[in-house]
């Protein structure tokens, strides 16, 4: 096992680097949703894979480690060097490859403090080996970009102290009339089941999301589905409760949607 100092961050920013995509997650819900076979294929990972990171409490701190026996099919490195089993830390870059077929991902932590206060290390490939935020500072936008996506524009901004949004007071920021969250499934949605599940993960973002603004006592709900054919349709109802809970949102969003499409067809 590496030494390694204390971890005492609660969570981190997971992004994955599977293909072209680049998914960013938070590390809870990863775990939370370990053995949701929907929600890993939305990740784009692949099916024989099995998230080998675990939380743990140690010395009254929480801490997350990387668990070798858990994924023997693949070999992994750290931020360049082969590794057995590890804690987490930010800046940690894996990269798995599985012995069977060569094909490799990677994923990226970056903890949630980290995304605040700046930058700490992050050693994407080879050709990319930035220590300091000066260093961050000066590379290209477009390399950061194209070698973390969304991320890597945010990080050189934090890097730059740049910031473009508009500056205006609490009291004169727009309220948000609705608020919701929408996705595009990894692969083709055949069953109710497949439904069910992706709305409680839709479910659980809405509550979080409504709460954080302020509101706890929503009245209407609506539900908007695109198929594989290109067809949408929206459809509304008044919520029969006026509690926001995950629970309440998930089921109404099935009734609306029990009421609105059928597999068969």
């Amino acid at each position: 096992m590496s030494q390694s100092k204390k971890n005492e961050m609660m969570d981190f920013l997971v992004t994955f680097f599977v293909g072209e995509r680049a998914i960013s997650k938070m590390l809870s819900e990863v775990l939370k949703n370990r053995n949701n076979t929907l929600f890993l294929e939305m990740l784009g990972l692949p099916v024989d894979f099995v998230i080998p990171f675990f939380q743990e409490e140690k010395e009254k701190s929480i801490i997350y480690m990387l668990k070798q026996d858990f994924v023997e099919q693949y070999e992994i490195t750290l931020n360049g060097y082969p590794c057995n089993e590890s804690i987490l830390h930010s800046g940690d870059y894996f990269v798995f490859k599985n012995k069977n077929n060569n094909k490799t991902f990677k994923i990226l932590f970056i903890a949630t403090s980290d995304i605040q206060v700046g930058y700490k290390k992050y050693k994407v490939s080879n050709d990319i080996n930035i220590f300091t935020i000066g260093e961050l500072a000066n590379t290209s936008p477009l390399i950061l970009t194209h070698a973390l996506g969304k991320w890597g524009s945010i990080l050189y901004s934090f890097a730059n102290a740049t910031d473009n949004e508009k500056v205006v007071k609490n009291e004169l920021q727009e309220v948000a009339k609705s608020i919701g969250n929408s996705t595009t499934s990894y692969r083709d949605l055949e069953n109710r089941e497949d439904i069910d599940i992706l709305m409680q993960t839709l479910a659980e973002s809405v509550v979080k999301r409504t709460i954080s603004h302020g509101y706890n006592s929503p009245s209407t709900i609506t539900l908007w589905i695109k198929d594989n054919k290109l067809n949408s349709f929206t459809k509304n109802a008044q919520l029969s409760s006026s509690h926001l809970t995950v629970k309440n949102i998930h089921t109404e969003g099935m009734k609306l949607f029990d009421v609105s499409y059928d597999f068969s067809n």
